[in-house]
């Protein structure tokens, strides 16, 4: 089973725990967003989950994304699914690397 993946918020980040390096422009989309199999089937059966979660992230000037960590997520399934969206995805080549947040919706596909 395959959830489709959303994006609904793309935001910069505060330079938190990554000091020297600068937020990037909140209006900065992906190139290229991956896909990931479901999170998890709840115990005992029934309907998979739906929910979402904010990952922080650094942009490298390649366009690769590194340093993942979810900030807050709506259930503790997502955080996985969410980082790994994240580590998959591309985005345009920058002259230095920037600190950034997606936040990532799951749907049943």
């Amino acid at each position: 089973m395959f959830f489709s993946i959303i994006v609904v918020l793309a935001q910069s980040a505060t330079a938190g725990d990554e000091p020297n390096i600068e937020s990037c422009p909140a209006e900065l989309e992906p190139t290229f967003l991956a896909k990931v199999e479901s999170p998890g089937l709840p115990a005992g059966g029934g309907k998979p989950p739906t929910g979402w979660a904010i990952v922080e992230f650094v942009i490298s000037e390649d366009g690769s994304t590194t340093n993942a960590k979810v900030v807050e997520a709506s259930n503790r399934i997502f955080e996985r699914g969410a980082v790994r969206t994240v580590l998959k995805s591309k985005y345009a080549p920058r002259s230095a690397p920037c600190l950034h947040q997606l936040r990532v919706d799951f749907e049943i596909e």
